[in-house]
Protein backbone atom coordinates (compact mmCIF):
# COMPACT_ATOMS: atom_id res chain seq x y z
CA UNK A 1 0.00 0.00 0.00
CA UNK A 2 1.11 3.45 -0.67
CA UNK A 3 1.23 6.07 2.21
CA UNK A 4 -1.98 7.90 0.71
CA UNK A 5 -3.47 4.56 0.80
CA UNK A 6 -2.40 3.99 4.64
CA UNK A 7 -3.77 7.55 6.09
CA UNK A 8 -6.91 7.20 3.69
CA UNK A 9 -7.35 3.88 5.85
CA UNK A 10 -6.00 5.11 8.94
CA UNK A 11 -8.84 8.58 8.75
CA UNK A 12 -11.88 5.83 7.71
CA UNK A 13 -11.14 3.80 10.78
CA UNK A 14 -11.11 6.99 12.96
CA UNK A 15 -14.08 8.03 11.48
CA UNK A 16 -15.97 4.93 12.21
CA UNK A 17 -14.93 4.65 15.59
CA UNK A 18 -15.93 8.02 16.60
CA UNK A 19 -18.79 7.75 14.58
CA UNK A 20 -20.07 4.67 16.40
CA UNK A 21 -18.35 5.54 19.42
CA UNK A 22 -16.77 2.28 20.45
CA UNK A 23 -13.66 3.68 21.94
CA UNK A 24 -12.52 6.58 23.79
CA UNK A 25 -11.21 9.31 21.75
CA UNK A 26 -7.85 10.11 22.92
CA UNK A 27 -7.03 6.29 22.87
CA UNK A 28 -7.81 6.45 19.17
CA UNK A 29 -5.67 9.51 18.68
CA UNK A 30 -2.66 7.41 20.45
CA UNK A 31 -3.40 4.08 18.40
CA UNK A 32 -3.21 7.01 14.94
CA UNK A 33 0.89 7.80 16.61
CA UNK A 34 1.66 4.58 16.15
CA UNK A 35 0.11 3.20 13.46
CA UNK A 36 1.81 5.79 11.68
CA UNK A 37 5.04 4.89 13.39
CA UNK A 38 5.11 1.47 12.78
CA UNK A 39 4.05 2.10 8.72
CA UNK A 40 6.26 4.02 8.59
CA UNK A 41 4.16 6.89 7.04
CA UNK A 42 5.85 9.00 9.73
CA UNK A 43 8.81 8.79 11.74
CA UNK A 44 9.06 8.78 15.05
CA UNK A 45 9.65 12.58 15.52
CA UNK A 46 6.83 13.12 13.28
CA UNK A 47 4.54 10.74 14.79
CA UNK A 48 4.71 12.58 17.98
CA UNK A 49 5.25 16.51 16.81
CA UNK A 50 1.66 16.95 18.18
CA UNK A 51 2.32 16.96 21.61
CA UNK A 52 5.06 19.37 21.10
CA UNK A 53 2.71 21.69 19.09
CA UNK A 54 2.01 24.76 20.38
CA UNK A 55 -1.63 24.37 19.84
CA UNK A 56 -1.47 21.62 22.91
CA UNK A 57 0.15 24.08 25.05
CA UNK A 58 -2.58 26.79 24.29
CA UNK A 59 -5.21 24.15 25.01
CA UNK A 60 -3.78 23.41 28.39
CA UNK A 61 -3.07 26.84 29.66
CA UNK A 62 -6.77 27.36 28.42
CA UNK A 63 -7.96 24.76 30.38
CA UNK A 64 -6.14 26.70 33.66
CA UNK A 65 -7.57 29.67 32.82
CA UNK A 66 -11.60 28.52 32.91
CA UNK A 67 -10.99 26.69 35.91
CA UNK A 68 -9.31 30.04 37.69
CA UNK A 69 -12.19 31.93 37.25
CA UNK A 70 -14.22 29.11 38.45
CA UNK A 71 -12.19 28.84 41.55
CA UNK A 72 -12.24 32.51 42.18
CA UNK A 73 -16.10 33.07 41.44
CA UNK A 74 -16.06 34.92 39.02
CA UNK A 75 -18.84 32.74 37.26
CA UNK A 76 -20.99 31.98 40.79
CA UNK A 77 -22.52 34.90 41.04
CA UNK A 78 -24.16 35.16 37.65
CA UNK A 79 -27.41 33.19 38.66
CA UNK A 80 -28.57 36.02 41.00
CA UNK A 81 -27.13 38.66 38.13
CA UNK A 82 -29.49 36.74 35.33
CA UNK A 83 -32.50 36.10 37.68
CA UNK A 84 -32.52 40.16 39.12
CA UNK A 85 -32.14 41.68 35.47
CA UNK A 86 -34.86 39.13 33.95
CA UNK A 87 -37.28 38.65 36.90
CA UNK A 88 -40.19 36.42 35.93
CA UNK A 89 -40.26 37.41 31.98
CA UNK A 90 -39.25 34.44 29.46
CA UNK A 91 -37.72 36.49 27.21
CA UNK A 92 -35.63 38.76 29.26
CA UNK A 93 -34.63 35.50 30.40
CA UNK A 94 -33.68 34.01 27.73
CA UNK A 95 -32.56 37.11 26.71
CA UNK A 96 -29.91 37.54 29.66
CA UNK A 97 -28.85 33.61 29.78
CA UNK A 98 -28.03 33.56 26.33
CA UNK A 99 -26.18 37.08 26.77
CA UNK A 100 -23.96 35.83 29.55
CA UNK A 101 -23.31 32.92 28.11
CA UNK A 102 -21.72 34.39 24.89
CA UNK A 103 -19.55 36.49 26.68
CA UNK A 104 -18.27 33.64 29.43
CA UNK A 105 -17.61 31.12 26.79
CA UNK A 106 -15.53 33.26 24.59
CA UNK A 107 -13.24 33.04 27.36
CA UNK A 108 -13.80 29.63 28.84
CA UNK A 109 -14.55 25.73 27.72
CA UNK A 110 -17.97 25.55 26.34
CA UNK A 111 -18.45 22.40 28.14
CA UNK A 112 -17.71 24.02 31.44
CA UNK A 113 -19.69 26.63 30.74
CA UNK A 114 -22.82 24.84 30.07
CA UNK A 115 -21.95 22.45 33.06
CA UNK A 116 -21.58 25.91 35.60
CA UNK A 117 -25.32 26.99 33.75
CA UNK A 118 -27.55 23.91 34.28
CA UNK A 119 -27.49 24.20 38.48
CA UNK A 120 -28.23 28.08 37.42
CA UNK A 121 -31.26 27.72 35.50
CA UNK A 122 -32.36 25.45 37.69
CA UNK A 123 -32.59 27.52 40.33
CA UNK A 124 -34.09 30.65 37.97
CA UNK A 125 -36.87 27.67 36.90
CA UNK A 126 -37.54 27.40 40.66
CA UNK A 127 -37.80 30.38 41.57
CA UNK A 128 -40.11 31.94 38.11
CA UNK A 129 -42.22 28.59 38.00
CA UNK A 130 -40.72 28.49 34.57
CA UNK A 131 -40.10 25.04 33.21
CA UNK A 132 -36.21 24.65 33.03
CA UNK A 133 -36.77 22.97 29.57
CA UNK A 134 -37.51 26.86 28.48
CA UNK A 135 -34.18 27.85 29.33
CA UNK A 136 -31.86 24.90 28.53
CA UNK A 137 -31.72 24.15 25.14
CA UNK A 138 -30.94 28.25 24.16
CA UNK A 139 -28.72 28.21 26.63
CA UNK A 140 -26.24 25.23 25.09
CA UNK A 141 -26.57 26.51 21.66
CA UNK A 142 -25.26 29.97 23.04
CA UNK A 143 -23.13 28.26 24.53
CA UNK A 144 -21.44 26.66 21.02
CA UNK A 145 -22.68 29.87 19.56
CA UNK A 146 -19.96 31.05 22.25
CA UNK A 147 -16.91 29.27 20.39
CA UNK A 148 -17.12 31.58 17.03
CA UNK A 149 -16.72 34.77 19.23
CA UNK A 150 -13.14 34.80 20.23
CA UNK A 151 -9.72 33.22 18.79
CA UNK A 152 -9.49 31.09 21.82
CA UNK A 153 -13.00 30.29 22.40
CA UNK A 154 -12.85 26.99 21.25
CA UNK A 155 -10.28 24.48 19.88
CA UNK A 156 -11.20 24.24 16.56
CA UNK A 157 -10.78 28.04 16.14
CA UNK A 158 -7.14 27.10 17.60
CA UNK A 159 -6.84 24.80 15.18
CA UNK A 160 -7.53 26.56 12.01
CA UNK A 161 -5.12 28.98 13.46
CA UNK A 162 -2.10 27.11 13.49
CA UNK A 163 -3.04 25.59 10.37
CA UNK A 164 -2.63 29.17 8.80
CA UNK A 165 0.54 29.84 10.26
CA UNK A 166 1.94 26.46 9.40
CA UNK A 167 1.04 27.65 5.61
CA UNK A 168 3.03 30.44 6.10
CA UNK A 169 -0.05 33.09 6.66
CA UNK A 170 -0.24 35.63 9.81
CA UNK A 171 -2.81 34.40 12.78
CA UNK A 172 -5.99 35.56 13.07
CA UNK A 173 -6.50 38.27 15.55
CA UNK A 174 -7.78 37.92 19.35
CA UNK A 175 -11.37 39.17 17.80
CA UNK A 176 -10.88 38.58 13.75
CA UNK A 177 -14.30 35.94 14.91
CA UNK A 178 -16.73 38.13 17.47
CA UNK A 179 -18.52 40.26 14.28
CA UNK A 180 -19.79 36.35 13.14
CA UNK A 181 -19.85 34.88 16.10
CA UNK A 182 -22.07 37.93 17.94
CA UNK A 183 -24.30 38.16 14.68
CA UNK A 184 -25.05 34.44 14.83
CA UNK A 185 -25.64 35.01 18.74
CA UNK A 186 -28.30 37.78 18.00
CA UNK A 187 -30.01 36.25 15.33
CA UNK A 188 -30.46 33.18 17.33
CA UNK A 189 -31.48 35.35 20.29
CA UNK A 190 -34.09 36.50 18.14
CA UNK A 191 -35.08 33.38 17.49
CA UNK A 192 -35.74 31.93 20.66
CA UNK A 193 -37.33 35.03 22.21
CA UNK A 194 -40.31 34.70 19.27
CA UNK A 195 -40.16 31.17 18.49
CA UNK A 196 -38.98 29.45 21.97
CA UNK A 197 -41.80 29.23 23.93
CA UNK A 198 -43.83 27.35 21.04
CA UNK A 199 -41.10 25.32 20.01
CA UNK A 200 -40.35 24.02 23.66
CA UNK A 201 -43.75 23.92 25.35
CA UNK A 202 -45.33 20.67 25.04
CA UNK A 203 -47.07 17.60 26.77
CA UNK A 204 -44.23 16.36 28.91
CA UNK A 205 -44.51 13.10 31.26
CA UNK A 206 -43.62 14.35 34.84
CA UNK A 207 -42.41 11.04 36.16
CA UNK A 208 -39.89 10.80 33.33
CA UNK A 209 -38.23 14.84 34.31
CA UNK A 210 -36.46 16.09 37.02
CA UNK A 211 -38.28 18.88 38.24
CA UNK A 212 -37.09 21.86 40.76
CA UNK A 213 -40.43 21.42 42.33
CA UNK A 214 -40.29 18.46 43.39
CA UNK A 215 -40.14 17.42 47.13
CA UNK A 216 -37.46 15.00 48.35
CA UNK A 217 -40.37 12.65 49.39
CA UNK A 218 -42.10 12.95 46.32
CA UNK A 219 -38.28 12.16 44.70
CA UNK A 220 -37.66 9.35 46.90
CA UNK A 221 -40.98 7.61 46.01
CA UNK A 222 -40.29 7.99 42.00
CA UNK A 223 -37.04 6.59 41.92
CA UNK A 224 -37.58 3.78 43.99
CA UNK A 225 -40.92 2.96 42.64
CA UNK A 226 -38.92 1.23 39.82
CA UNK A 227 -35.80 0.64 42.24
CA UNK A 228 -37.82 -2.09 43.98
CA UNK A 229 -37.24 -0.67 47.52
CA UNK A 230 -39.66 -0.47 50.79
CA UNK A 231 -37.85 1.65 52.52
CA UNK A 232 -39.81 4.80 52.90
CA UNK A 233 -38.20 8.46 53.28
CA UNK A 234 -39.05 8.80 56.59
CA UNK A 235 -37.10 5.76 57.51
CA UNK A 236 -34.17 6.88 55.30
CA UNK A 237 -34.17 9.91 57.46
CA UNK A 238 -34.12 8.32 60.59
CA UNK A 239 -31.58 5.89 59.81
CA UNK A 240 -28.80 8.95 59.18
CA UNK A 241 -30.81 10.18 62.87
CA UNK A 242 -29.29 6.76 64.20
CA UNK A 243 -25.70 6.87 62.92
CA UNK A 244 -25.15 5.15 59.90
CA UNK A 245 -22.04 5.88 59.38
CA UNK A 246 -20.87 6.45 63.09
CA UNK A 247 -21.69 10.42 62.61
CA UNK A 248 -24.97 11.45 64.22
CA UNK A 249 -27.39 14.12 62.28
CA UNK A 250 -30.31 15.79 62.54
CA UNK A 251 -33.33 14.37 60.27
CA UNK A 252 -33.58 18.51 58.77
CA UNK A 253 -29.89 18.14 58.61
CA UNK A 254 -30.41 15.05 55.92
CA UNK A 255 -31.50 15.51 52.19
CA UNK A 256 -32.12 14.35 48.41
CA UNK A 257 -29.98 15.80 45.48
CA UNK A 258 -30.28 14.95 41.68
CA UNK A 259 -26.91 15.44 39.90
CA UNK A 260 -25.73 14.68 36.07
CA UNK A 261 -22.61 12.73 35.81
CA UNK A 262 -20.11 15.02 34.49
CA UNK A 263 -18.50 14.02 30.50
CA UNK A 264 -15.42 14.14 32.12
CA UNK A 265 -16.17 12.29 35.45
CA UNK A 266 -13.89 9.27 36.55
CA UNK A 267 -16.90 7.36 37.49
CA UNK A 268 -17.77 7.04 34.16
CA UNK A 269 -17.99 3.23 32.92
CA UNK A 270 -17.68 2.20 37.03
CA UNK A 271 -20.31 0.74 38.78
CA UNK A 272 -21.87 2.11 42.32
CA UNK A 273 -20.84 -1.04 43.98
CA UNK A 274 -17.27 -1.38 42.72
CA UNK A 275 -16.77 2.94 43.90
CA UNK A 276 -17.73 1.74 47.25
CA UNK A 277 -19.88 5.28 46.54
CA UNK A 278 -22.01 5.19 49.78
CA UNK A 279 -18.61 4.45 52.10
CA UNK A 280 -16.11 7.53 50.31
CA UNK A 281 -19.16 10.40 50.27
CA UNK A 282 -21.53 8.95 52.86
CA UNK A 283 -24.17 9.50 51.01
CA UNK A 284 -26.95 6.91 49.73
CA UNK A 285 -27.54 6.29 45.56
CA UNK A 286 -31.20 5.94 45.66
CA UNK A 287 -31.81 5.94 42.02
CA UNK A 288 -30.46 6.16 38.57
CA UNK A 289 -32.21 8.06 35.67
CA UNK A 290 -31.01 7.46 31.63
CA UNK A 291 -32.71 8.21 29.02
CA UNK A 292 -35.77 9.61 30.65
CA UNK A 293 -36.40 6.25 32.48
CA UNK A 294 -35.73 5.03 36.16
CA UNK A 295 -33.78 2.16 36.23
CA UNK A 296 -33.93 -1.31 38.34
CA UNK A 297 -31.01 -2.99 39.80
CA UNK A 298 -28.91 0.63 38.97
CA UNK A 299 -25.82 -0.51 41.17
CA UNK A 300 -24.50 -2.77 39.01
CA UNK A 301 -25.06 -1.10 35.82
CA UNK A 302 -21.96 1.37 34.57
CA UNK A 303 -22.28 5.15 34.55
CA UNK A 304 -22.47 6.65 31.59
CA UNK A 305 -22.34 10.75 30.90
CA UNK A 306 -25.30 12.22 31.18
CA UNK A 307 -27.25 9.65 33.81
CA UNK A 308 -29.20 11.26 36.51
CA UNK A 309 -28.31 9.94 40.17
CA UNK A 310 -30.32 10.57 42.58
CA UNK A 311 -28.27 11.28 46.27
CA UNK A 312 -29.44 10.98 49.53
CA UNK A 313 -27.42 12.20 53.19
CA UNK A 314 -26.74 15.25 55.52
CA UNK A 315 -26.53 18.49 53.87
CA UNK A 316 -22.98 19.16 54.67
CA UNK A 317 -21.98 15.73 52.62
CA UNK A 318 -24.49 16.96 49.61
CA UNK A 319 -22.37 20.28 50.20
CA UNK A 320 -18.91 18.16 49.40
CA UNK A 321 -20.63 16.55 46.38
CA UNK A 322 -21.34 19.97 44.82
CA UNK A 323 -17.77 20.90 45.17
CA UNK A 324 -16.92 17.87 42.77
CA UNK A 325 -17.89 20.13 39.86
CA UNK A 326 -15.26 17.92 37.35
CA UNK A 327 -17.45 14.71 38.38
CA UNK A 328 -21.16 15.85 38.73
CA UNK A 329 -23.61 19.05 38.04
CA UNK A 330 -25.90 19.72 40.57
CA UNK A 331 -29.60 20.20 38.91
CA UNK A 332 -31.31 20.28 42.56
CA UNK A 333 -30.71 20.70 46.05
CA UNK A 334 -31.25 22.93 49.02
CA UNK A 335 -30.09 26.92 48.64
CA UNK A 336 -27.37 26.35 51.47
CA UNK A 337 -25.33 23.76 48.60
CA UNK A 338 -24.78 26.58 46.66
CA UNK A 339 -23.49 28.77 48.90
CA UNK A 340 -19.66 29.38 47.43
CA UNK A 341 -17.67 31.21 49.46
CA UNK A 342 -16.28 34.25 47.34
CA UNK A 343 -12.63 35.50 47.83
CA UNK A 344 -13.45 38.63 45.77
CA UNK A 345 -10.00 39.92 46.24
CA UNK A 346 -9.05 36.95 44.19
CA UNK A 347 -11.88 37.47 42.09
CA UNK A 348 -10.64 40.77 40.93
CA UNK A 349 -7.13 39.37 40.56
CA UNK A 350 -8.41 36.37 38.17
CA UNK A 351 -10.02 39.18 36.13
CA UNK A 352 -7.17 40.99 35.71
CA UNK A 353 -5.21 38.23 34.68
CA UNK A 354 -7.66 37.35 32.03
CA UNK A 355 -7.59 40.80 30.93
CA UNK A 356 -4.07 40.74 30.57
CA UNK A 357 -4.50 37.85 28.49
CA UNK A 358 -6.84 39.26 25.88
CA UNK A 359 -4.76 42.37 25.61
CA UNK A 360 -1.62 40.88 25.30
CA UNK A 361 -2.83 38.33 22.61
CA UNK A 362 -5.83 41.16 21.04
CA UNK A 363 -2.64 43.95 20.32
CA UNK A 364 -0.19 41.39 19.14
CA UNK A 365 2.48 42.32 21.89
CA UNK A 366 3.49 38.74 22.31
CA UNK A 367 2.75 35.15 20.65
CA UNK A 368 -0.69 34.02 21.59
CA UNK A 369 0.99 31.00 23.51
CA UNK A 370 3.49 33.53 25.89
CA UNK A 371 0.06 35.08 26.28
CA UNK A 372 -1.93 32.33 27.48
CA UNK A 373 1.28 31.30 29.27
CA UNK A 374 1.86 33.87 31.20
CA UNK A 375 -2.18 34.00 32.24
CA UNK A 376 -1.94 30.22 33.31
CA UNK A 377 1.42 30.85 35.18
CA UNK A 378 -0.10 33.80 37.21
CA UNK A 379 -3.59 32.26 38.31
CA UNK A 380 -1.08 29.72 39.94
CA UNK A 381 1.38 32.06 41.53
CA UNK A 382 -1.56 34.87 42.45
CA UNK A 383 -2.99 32.03 44.61
CA UNK A 384 -6.00 32.00 42.26
CA UNK A 385 -5.67 28.34 42.42
CA UNK A 386 -3.35 25.54 43.48
CA UNK A 387 -0.84 24.39 41.25
CA UNK A 388 -2.57 20.60 42.11
CA UNK A 389 -5.90 22.55 40.62
CA UNK A 390 -4.54 23.59 37.62
CA UNK A 391 -3.17 19.76 36.72
CA UNK A 392 -6.61 18.52 38.11
CA UNK A 393 -8.49 20.94 35.57
CA UNK A 394 -6.91 20.12 32.19
CA UNK A 395 -9.06 17.62 30.26
CA UNK A 396 -5.81 15.37 29.34
CA UNK A 397 -7.92 13.41 26.95
CA UNK A 398 -8.67 16.02 24.80
CA UNK A 399 -5.22 17.20 24.70
CA UNK A 400 -4.31 13.61 23.79
CA UNK A 401 -6.70 13.66 20.88
CA UNK A 402 -5.32 17.12 19.56
CA UNK A 403 -1.84 15.77 19.79
CA UNK A 404 -2.29 12.28 17.91
CA UNK A 405 -4.31 13.67 15.02
CA UNK A 406 -2.09 16.85 14.21
CA UNK A 407 0.18 13.88 12.91
CA UNK A 408 -2.07 12.41 10.84
CA UNK A 409 -3.21 15.69 9.58
CA UNK A 410 0.49 16.06 8.02
CA UNK A 411 0.92 12.92 6.99
CA UNK A 412 -2.14 13.28 4.85
CA UNK A 413 -0.55 16.68 3.41
CA UNK A 414 2.74 14.91 2.86
CA UNK A 415 1.34 11.89 1.07
CA UNK A 416 -0.84 14.27 -1.49
CA UNK A 417 -4.03 13.62 0.10
CA UNK A 418 -4.83 17.54 0.54
CA UNK A 419 -3.75 18.34 -2.75
CA UNK A 420 -6.08 15.87 -4.57
CA UNK A 421 -8.92 16.74 -2.25
CA UNK A 422 -9.02 20.88 -3.12
CA UNK A 423 -8.42 19.75 -6.77
CA UNK A 424 -11.36 17.42 -6.94
CA UNK A 425 -13.42 20.12 -5.22
CA UNK A 426 -12.10 22.74 -7.46
CA UNK A 427 -12.86 20.46 -10.58
CA UNK A 428 -17.04 19.66 -9.23
CA UNK A 429 -17.41 23.16 -8.43
CA UNK A 430 -15.52 25.53 -10.23
CA UNK A 431 -13.76 28.66 -9.27
CA UNK A 432 -16.18 31.24 -10.73
CA UNK A 433 -17.68 32.07 -7.32
CA UNK A 434 -15.76 31.45 -3.93
CA UNK A 435 -19.07 31.59 -1.84
CA UNK A 436 -20.14 28.52 -4.00
CA UNK A 437 -16.78 26.92 -2.54
CA UNK A 438 -17.40 28.50 1.15
CA UNK A 439 -20.85 26.21 0.94
CA UNK A 440 -19.51 23.21 0.33
CA UNK A 441 -16.47 24.16 3.28
CA UNK A 442 -18.84 24.46 5.74
CA UNK A 443 -21.22 21.75 4.88
CA UNK A 444 -18.54 19.18 4.96
CA UNK A 445 -17.21 20.29 7.55
CA UNK A 446 -20.64 20.63 9.94
CA UNK A 447 -20.98 17.21 8.39
CA UNK A 448 -17.78 16.14 9.38
CA UNK A 449 -18.65 17.34 13.03
CA UNK A 450 -21.76 15.23 13.28
CA UNK A 451 -19.44 11.92 13.50
CA UNK A 452 -15.89 13.20 14.46
CA UNK A 453 -15.42 15.70 17.34
CA UNK A 454 -15.10 19.18 16.01
CA UNK A 455 -11.81 19.30 16.63
CA UNK A 456 -10.89 16.47 14.31
CA UNK A 457 -12.95 17.90 11.88
CA UNK A 458 -11.51 21.09 12.09
CA UNK A 459 -7.77 19.55 11.66
CA UNK A 460 -9.04 17.40 8.49
CA UNK A 461 -10.55 20.44 6.16
CA UNK A 462 -8.73 23.09 7.37
CA UNK A 463 -5.75 22.45 5.30
CA UNK A 464 -7.78 21.55 2.39
CA UNK A 465 -9.65 24.89 2.85
CA UNK A 466 -5.94 26.81 2.86
CA UNK A 467 -4.97 24.79 0.10
CA UNK A 468 -7.83 25.28 -2.43
CA UNK A 469 -7.26 29.50 -1.72
CA UNK A 470 -3.95 29.24 -2.59
CA UNK A 471 -4.87 27.05 -5.83
CA UNK A 472 -7.22 29.71 -6.43
CA UNK A 473 -4.81 32.83 -5.83
CA UNK A 474 -7.68 33.97 -3.15
CA UNK A 475 -7.04 35.03 0.58
CA UNK A 476 -7.44 31.87 2.76
CA UNK A 477 -8.84 33.71 5.48
CA UNK A 478 -12.29 33.68 4.69
CA UNK A 479 -12.03 29.82 3.97
CA UNK A 480 -10.40 29.22 7.34
CA UNK A 481 -12.81 31.51 8.90
CA UNK A 482 -15.81 29.38 7.57
CA UNK A 483 -14.30 26.07 9.04
CA UNK A 484 -13.97 27.22 11.93
CA UNK A 485 -17.87 28.32 12.03
CA UNK A 486 -18.95 25.16 10.63
CA UNK A 487 -16.94 23.01 13.44
CA UNK A 488 -18.73 25.10 16.50
CA UNK A 489 -22.45 24.65 14.82
CA UNK A 490 -23.40 21.84 16.19
CA UNK A 491 -26.93 22.36 16.54
CA UNK A 492 -29.40 19.37 14.73
CA UNK A 493 -27.54 16.61 17.01
CA UNK A 494 -27.42 15.70 20.78
CA UNK A 495 -24.66 13.55 20.66
CA UNK A 496 -21.84 15.29 18.10
CA UNK A 497 -20.77 17.32 21.48
CA UNK A 498 -20.75 17.17 25.28
CA UNK A 499 -21.97 20.80 25.19
CA UNK A 500 -25.71 19.80 24.05
CA UNK A 501 -25.23 16.26 25.15
CA UNK A 502 -25.38 17.31 29.15
CA UNK A 503 -28.83 19.22 28.50
CA UNK A 504 -30.70 16.40 27.06
CA UNK A 505 -31.41 14.42 29.97
CA UNK A 506 -32.44 16.87 32.31
CA UNK A 507 -34.30 18.64 29.44
CA UNK A 508 -35.98 15.57 28.32
CA UNK A 509 -35.25 16.91 24.97
CA UNK A 510 -35.52 13.92 22.12
CA UNK A 511 -33.61 13.91 19.10
CA UNK A 512 -36.16 15.29 16.59
CA UNK A 513 -35.97 18.73 19.55
CA UNK A 514 -33.00 19.14 18.02
CA UNK A 515 -33.01 18.71 14.21
CA UNK A 516 -36.33 20.34 14.52
CA UNK A 517 -35.03 23.63 16.36
CA UNK A 518 -31.50 23.34 15.43
CA UNK A 519 -31.77 23.21 11.72
CA UNK A 520 -33.01 26.92 11.54
CA UNK A 521 -29.31 27.51 13.87
CA UNK A 522 -27.28 25.97 11.64
CA UNK A 523 -28.52 27.82 8.10
CA UNK A 524 -28.38 31.14 10.32
CA UNK A 525 -24.72 30.65 11.21
CA UNK A 526 -24.39 29.45 7.31
CA UNK A 527 -25.65 32.64 5.75
CA UNK A 528 -23.84 34.51 7.84
CA UNK A 529 -20.48 33.00 7.61
CA UNK A 530 -21.24 33.19 3.56
CA UNK A 531 -22.59 37.13 3.99
CA UNK A 532 -20.02 38.20 6.29
CA UNK A 533 -16.55 35.86 6.27
CA UNK A 534 -15.67 38.07 2.51
CA UNK A 535 -16.28 41.51 4.02
CA UNK A 536 -14.74 40.97 7.08
CA UNK A 537 -11.60 39.38 5.15
CA UNK A 538 -12.08 39.73 1.53
CA UNK A 539 -11.30 37.46 -1.04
Amino acid sequence: MTDLQIVYLLIGIVFVLMATQKARLDFIAIAVVLSLMITGVSTIEEALSGFGSPLVIIVIGLFIISEMLDKTGVTAIIGDIVLARGGKSYPKLVINIMIFVGIIGSFMSSTAVVALFIPIIMRISKATQLHHSLFLLPMSFASLISGMMTLIATTPNLVVNDELMSAGFKPFSFFSFTPLGSSVLAITIFYFVVFGKQLLTRERDDNQVIRTSHPVSELWEKFNRSSGSNESWLEVRNRYHKSTYGQKYSTSAVVGTTVLIHPDSNLISKNLKEIEFGTIYDIQVAGLQRNGEVLKDFKEISLQSPDILFLVGPLSQIQQVNKLHHEFIVLEAPEEVFEIPINSQRRTLSLFILGGMVALSAFNLVPLVTAVLLAAVAAIASNCLTADDAYKSVKWSNVVLIAGLLPLADAFERAGGTQLIAETLIGSIGNSNPRIILTALFFVTSAAGLFLSNTAAAILVAPVAILIAQSLSLSPYPFALAVAMAASAAFVTPISTPVVTLVVEPGNYSFKDFIKIGTPVLLFTYFVTVLLAPIVFPF
